[in-house]
């Protein structure tokens, strides 16, 4: 899978999980650990640095500028 896709399967899986979240962060009515947990992470703290460091925003700047 890695020569594939260039990373690893659990990275592949932690990119597309987090790439899902981008749809629940629209809902001004979810907190960023709902949405993290709702992700499949365990922490949201883990969750906000793996958003940052795939997408250079933080869960909480994508929502603001999503509801915009």
């Amino acid at each position: 899978l890695t020569s594939m896709l260039g990373v690893s399967a659990s990275e592949f899986l932690r990119n597309e999980r987090l790439k899902a979240s981008c749809e629940l962060l629209k809902d001004q009515n979810l907190t960023i650990a709902e949405v993290a947990y709702m992700s499949g992470f365990n922490d949201p703290n883990y969750f906000s640095k793996c958003f940052k460091d795939l997408f250079n925003i933080t869960p909480t700047e994508y929502t603001d500028k999503s509801n915009k």
